[in-house]
């Protein structure tokens, strides 16, 4: 959920900084759109480019979250800037922008593979139009990236769990997991001591060996320390701390 410019709430999720990149021949079309775009959606960070050839050397050099491309170019077509950026990324989200009543480049546009298409405009209207599409097109992306990530982890854990039997290599390969395929900054796991000195002996580590070796004290982690591992085996319940 978000809250719009005019205080009502949103159920679109709020965008991080996505870079744009606008392909079009005509500069000062491209300059208004580019302005009106990032005055409707904070989060876009626009890159123009004048001709196919440029367009290409700016995808190459930016990797942009989203292209948009008018059909029309002086050294090609918005279809040409689409095969190359399929040849990249088959998901990425590519907006054409046709000219009125070209039905039949539209039809030919979405058997290519391109995400959404729109008429274009000059006025501000069609520019917020533009903006909600290439909005909706990059979450959606997002999402689906987001959903195939975890089906990955989820596949490499079920591997790893069938394929490992020894117990110190199992959570090497967890945290590993986690870090790798999850996007956690950092993993690692303990076996709570029954000594005297109670604490947590460190079993495993991935991405912060640095701040382990911080916290622990004569091989173990004391529970004094306020570590999250620590008060979830105090606790025996799931422990969650903003960082």
């Amino acid at each position: 959920m978000s809250t719009d410019s005019d205080g009502t709430v949103s159920s679109q999720p709020p965008l991080s900084n996505v870079d744009v990149l606008l392909v079009d021949d005509d500069e000062q079309w491209g300059r208004v759109t580019a302005r009106l775009l990032e005055s409707a959606e904070e989060a876009f960070d626009i890159e123009l480019a004048h001709s196919l050839a440029e367009g290409r050397e700016q995808f190459a050099a930016l990797d942009p979250g989203c292209v948009i491309c008018d059909y029309q170019l002086g050294d090609g077509t918005g279809l040409a800037m689409l095969e190359t950026v399929r040849k990249t990324d088959v998901d990425r989200p590519f907006i054409l922008v046709t000219g009125r009543g070209d039905e039949s480049v539209a039809s030919d546009a979405i058997g290519r593979g391109v995400t959404d298409y729109i008429p274009k405009a000059n006025d501000d209207t069609d520019a917020t139009l533009l903006a909600n599409r290439v909005r909706n097109a990059v979450v959606s992306s997002q999402a689906q990236r987001r959903l195939d990530r975890e089906r990955r982890g989820k596949a490499a854990t079920l591997d790893l769990l069938a394929s490992t039997t020894n117990i110190a290599d199992l959570s090497s390969e967890f945290c590993r997991v986690l870090v790798e395929d999850h996007g956690y900054a950092g993993v690692w796991i303990g076996a709570v001591t029954e000594e005297t000195d109670r604490g947590i002996a460190p079993q495993a580590v991935e991405g912060c060996e640095a701040y382990l070796d911080a916290i622990t004290d004569s091989g173990l982690v004391r529970t004094a320390c306020g570590d999250p591992v620590v008060l979830a085996a105090e606790r025996n319940e799931r422990v969650v701390i903003s960082p």
